[in-house]
């Protein structure tokens, strides 16, 4: 059977959840914990996915606002709403 979420091959016979998308909603909960709407994948591939639905954001590389939000998440966690990255409009 194949993960309708991630496409990877899971062995219905054994009941096996998706390995994949355990690991990416344990990675979701966290960053979502942290005042984040996206994570890195997992495995250290080169993508981020959405927390709310697991779907690709993108490449690291092509989400560059992904830092902003990092950085907002660790200056929140610490306290500093001073040291927040505002958006440009």
């Amino acid at each position: 059977m194949i993960c309708r979420t991630c496409c990877e091959e899971i062995d219905e016979m054994l009941g096996e959840d998706c390995k994949c998308c355990a690991s990416k909603h344990k990675f979701a909960a966290f960053g979502e914990s942290c005042g984040l709407t996206r994570f890195v994948d997992p495995d250290g591939e080169r993508y981020v996915y959405f927390a709310a639905d697991l779907t690709c954001a993108g490449k690291k590389v092509e989400v560059t606002d992904f830092m902003d939000e990092l950085w907002n998440a660790l200056a929140t966690a610490k306290g500093r709403s001073d040291l927040l990255v505002r958006r440009r409009t």
